[in-house]
């Protein structure tokens, strides 16, 4: 049975559920809490998980997009989410080279999310 991304992420969540997340990029953390919740959000027309982490006694909603890419490492408790361009269009150089020099030229992008280009690092423990 083949499973969308959105199905195989949701899959690999549901395992950890009221285990400790922490979610980081480029070995900065962004959020470190008991994972309890996950849910689709959709808030305009842009489509995104909603992580509901619980820290000290305080619940916090942490928005994460649909990545282009999923890798999961079990063995490690470890998932990796992909926001890389390249991986976008991988199969396609001519669109990325387009892509890269388009947000080249966009200088807001970077500073609109965190994620943008980048690989969202999820370990469980």
């Amino acid at each position: 049975m083949n499973l969308t991304s959105s199905e195989k992420l949701e899959r690999v969540f549901e395992k950890y559920f009221q285990k400790t997340i922490c979610l980081s990029i480029k070995d900065e953390q962004i959020k470190k809490g008991k994972f309890l919740l996950i849910k689709n959000c959709i808030i305009g027309n842009n489509y995104f998980y909603e992580l509901t982490i619980e820290r000290v006694k305080k619940l916090d909603l942490v928005r994460i997009p649909y990545p282009f890419e999923i890798e999961e490492y079990p063995e490690d408790n470890l998932l990796f989410l992909d926001y890389r361009i390249s991986s976008l269009f991988k199969n396609n150089k001519k669109m990325l080279n387009e892509m890269v020099q388009w947000c080249e030229s966009k200088a807001d992008l970077r500073s609109a999310n965190k994620m943008f280009n980048n690989i969202l690092e999820i370990k469980f423990e």
